[in-house]
């Protein structure tokens, strides 16, 4: 693949707009969790990071509101026929040409299901799906190119002709379960038929064959005994336009079955793969909706194979709530003891923690801090410290606006604004794991938690499991009855260094180091020791105590 074309036209793509994911180079999974995506734009950091990690991948768009597109995805000669008849000789709109057919690209068309097999060879992709686009490669298959005189940008996008949406409205209504259905069950012989049955524009020559398949295919689908299917398939063979040959429908049935066990054997693959390629706590609606699955059998076929996960030890049930699920981690990264370079990380901290604690790459340092304590003057002071000293910076803030964020530098008498460009500011306040900088400086400033306090330990986790050799530094609000942060001991875990600080007024703050597992100076302790502080201006920090044990200062 022409990797510049490819990332021409992706950056094309995001910026006119549209919420686009990769898709494996040699399927049309999504090698990301893309519900989300459904929602909002990606992000341009995660877009590089995404095709810098997997640079053949494919593009997808996700369609529906949030893109604006409604595709119709056509794949067989049959289905290209019968959709073209909608379409006047003048019609035109965006549309490319896939491996196996054409995608037509139009205007978002609320209430149209994403659903497949609308009928032979047609797919709906809208709200709830996603559509590869050029100019993606399908493995050995070709690729996706748009068609002549049909570029996206280069035509407007075309409303959804009134018959093909009042076909796809009204095609339920004439479904063969609404057929059979309709029947008295207690009379599985149906010697009688109700006159309204010959006005149905099915089982007619030219269509009987594949209306026999598809109802062979509803009633195998729906679990009714074979015997029961043989006797309505020969009533309807019998009713056909011209009739059909009863020596026929065995192999309509058969056909049926062996499409059925086909399919729930690649759907179960398909589940397989998808929970091998997540990573952290997932649901059934996850994997719906990233499998792009509208069926209903197929949404309880899921629970059926996650089911079978479970009892194989793929998986485990998790959290408070039915459904949710985590993949256990059976293989984990070696570390090579002779190949490893000890190494620290060359930082600075407020209160001349350095002086005590030994930073190392992919650390996690806590401060958790009360009301006014100056948890954002301890964030703001480290980034200070550092971002001249040739490591990236990247500061999240969940609760400073622009406006807010310019006041608080601009207080810095000892910083001209100008400097703080070497430190890279961001607004977050969720999802800081999908922000950080595996190699760098981190900052959340700071982590919200609001209820269910035993979630902290897991977000710290993920941040924890995106760096390599940066570290982050996270921001939690503290109480001042409690000793640790929000979370408790859940947040204890992952930190090398858990820092508390405690509003004192008038006399200032506490600082207390809770944990620390890297001492700067062998046989000197940090952990338990305390220091007065007071903050100036809202962001210097003045250490008034050296770092003692509380018993030392009395």
């Amino acid at each position: 693949m022409d990797n510049l074309h490819m990332l021409q036209a992706i950056t094309w793509y995001h910026r006119q707009g549209y919420s686009i994911i990769p898709v494996h180079p040699n399927s049309k999974k999504p090698l990301v969790r893309w519900a989300e995506y459904q929602k909002r734009q990606p992000t341009q950091e995660e877009i590089k990071e995404w095709w810098t990690k997997t640079p053949d991948a494919k593009v997808g768009i996700v369609t529906g509101k949030l893109s604006g597109i409604t595709v119709v995805d056509i794949d067989t000669d049959e289905g290209a026929e019968a959709f073209e008849g909608y379409l006047s000789d003048s019609f035109i709109t965006p549309t490319s040409q896939s491996p196996h057919g054409k995608h037509y690209y139009f205007r978002y068309c609320e209430g149209l299901p994403n659903t497949a097999g609308v009928f032979s060879g047609c797919d709906i992709r809208n709200e709830g799906g996603f559509i590869i686009a050029p100019p993606s490669k399908n493995g050995n298959d070709g690729g996706y190119k748009w068609a002549e005189g049909c570029k996206i940008g280069h035509v407007a996008l075309a409303e959804i002709p009134d018959s093909f949406k009042e076909y796809i409205i009204n095609s339920s209504s004439t479904s063969y379960t609404s057929i059979y259905n309709s029947k008295n069950d207690a009379n599985p012989e149906l010697t009688s038929v109700d006159n309204e049955l010959t006005r149905v524009d099915i089982l007619q020559s030219g269509t009987r064959d594949e209306d026999l398949f598809h109802l062979a295919n509803h009633l195998v689908k729906g679990r009714m005994p074979i015997p029961s299917i043989r006797k309505y398939l020969k009533f309807f063979a019998c009713h056909c336009e011209p009739p059909f040959p009863p020596a026929e429908v065995e192999i309509k049935i058969q056909s049926a079955l062996k499409r059925t066990n086909n399919s729930e054997k690649n759907l179960a693959q398909e589940i397989r793969e998808w929970v091998e390629l997540t990573s952290g706590d997932f649901s059934v609606t996850n994997c719906r909706q990233e499998l792009t699955l509208v069926d209903t059998k197929e949404i309880k076929y899921i629970s059926q194979v996650m089911k079978r996960l479970v009892s194989d030890g793929v998986i485990e049930k998790t959290g408070n709530k039915n459904g949710i699920f985590r993949k256990i981690e059976t293989e984990s990264p070696d570390i090579d003891i002779f190949s490893i370079q000890k190494e620290t990380f060359p930082i600075r901290f407020p209160l001349g923690l350095h002086d005590l604690f030994l930073a190392m790459p992919k650390n996690i340092i806590i401060v958790a801090g009360t009301q006014d304590a100056g948890k954002t003057a301890f964030m703001l002071r480290t980034a200070s410290l550092n971002m001249n000293r040739g490591t990236e910076i990247r500061y999240l803030t969940s609760e400073m606006g622009g406006v807010e964020l310019v006041s608080r530098l601009e207080d810095f008498e000892d910083i001209p604004l100008g400097d703080w460009k070497n430190v890279n500011f961001k607004e977050c306040a969720t999802n800081f794991q999908d922000y950080i900088l595996p190699d760098a400086i981190n900052i959340i400033d700071y982590l919200e938690v609001t209820d269910s306090f035993w979630l902290v330990g897991e977000m710290i986790r993920k941040v924890f499991d995106r760096l390599n050799d940066g570290i982050c530094i996270i921001a939690l609000q503290k109480d001042f009855k409690t000793e640790l942060g929000r979370g408790g001991s859940f947040g204890l875990e992952k930190p090398r260094l858990y820092v508390t600080l405690t509003s004192n007024p008038p006399a200032g703050g506490l600082a207390k180091i809770v944990k620390c597992k890297n001492w700067k100076i062998k046989n000197h302790n940090p952990n338990g020791r305390e220091c007065s502080f007071k903050i100036r201006n809202g962001n210097e920090i003045r250490q008034l105590t050296e770092w003692e044990y509380p018993h030392a200062k009395n």
